[in-house]
């Protein structure tokens, strides 16, 4: 019991990093922004902030309370880094917006452009992991199935 707290501590702890890191961001494009755009484009910031927060936080949730015996430990790393380069970019674009002040649509297409540039590898990546998660438990049951009819041979 005392190693699945101190997993969701892990857990909690990378999350509450993060939602430092986005508060900071989100006070700085607050008031960076100018106030005629201040209603849209900060609150376009901060909804995609949001999601980048929230999608980190179930990437380190996978990898740390996963409990597969690590055979999945790769691909749930390169997605929480490719997680984490999301959430700077969403940073990034949102102070870059700041100071340049993009139409409502441009910046909301940009925010959606860097969304699926992100998402789509970390789903072929999901994928793959499912599908050689699969053929692992395909291959240990007709392992155990031929162990068992070897069994009974020798009986």
């Amino acid at each position: 019991m005392g190693k699945f707290f101190d997993k969701l501590r892990q857990v909690f702890n990378i999350f509450l990093i993060m939602l430092l890191i986005a508060a900071v961001s989100a006070v700085f494009i607050y008031f960076r922004t100018d106030p005629a755009n201040r209603g849209t484009t900060f609150w376009i910031s901060v909804g995609f902030l949001g999601f980048a927060l929230i999608l980190e936080t179930l990437l380190a949730s996978g990898i740390a309370l996963r409990s597969n015996k690590g055979r999945n430990t790769p691909g749930n790393f390169a997605m929480f880094i490719l997680g984490t380069i999301y959430f700077i970019a969403v940073i990034l674009i949102s102070v870059w917006n700041a100071f340049y002040n993009f139409s409502v649509v441009k910046y909301f297409l940009i925010h959606i452009l860097t969304l699926a540039i992100f998402l789509i590898p970390m789903l072929l990546m999901n994928m793959a992991m499912l599908k050689l998660s699969n053929s692992t438990t395909r291959a240990q049951q007709e392992g155990r199935q031929n162990m068992s009819l070897r069994s009974m041979r020798v009986k």
